[in-house]
């Protein structure tokens, strides 16, 4: 008895469906992977990129250039030191005409502690004095300098 066949099968690639094999599936599963650390890697890039965008606006923003800042940092420093140097000098010529001779040497060894923390107090005053003015001389040079190079 022979049999008819109703249709002949659709061998077509159209319908056909992909074997995938073991390998084939741990392939597509790396390359999702792969997708999911190159876009991870995308976002970490840009976030950096934005930081040193922000940074370099906020850069070309400073009005200041290198020598001014080198002036701010320096001229305060180096008043600070002449005018510590000169007050030390002036607190030398002064004890030593309170106390000029060998004889009451004593007596400024037991004042020399109180004579000390006097000393490190007024020094200290006077070095604040001195650099907060020249902090304030050194910022309005450098704004002139600025008005003028405008």
């Amino acid at each position: 008895m022979a049999r008819k066949l109703k249709t002949a099968p659709d061998l077509s690639m159209a319908t056909a469906k992909p074997v995938q094999s073991a390998h084939t599936r741990d392939t597509n599963e790396k390359l999702a992977n792969l997708d999911n650390t190159t876009k991870e890697t995308v976002q970490r890039i840009d976030k950096v990129n934005s930081k040193i965008t922000d940074l370099r606006e906020q850069r070309m923003r400073d009005p200041d250039t290198l020598g001014d800042k080198a002036f701010k940092l320096a001229f305060p420093a180096l008043v600070g030191m002449v005018a510590g140097k000169a007050f030390q000098s002036v607190w030398n010529l002064v004890t030593n005409k309170v106390h000029p001779g060998p004889e009451d040497d004593e007596a400024d060894r037991k004042q020399g502690l109180l004579m000390s923390v006097l000393f490190a107090a007024a020094s200290a005053a006077f070095g604040t004095v001195v650099t907060t003015y020249s902090d304030k001389l050194t910022q309005s040079i450098v704004s002139r300098l600025q008005r003028k190079r405008k």
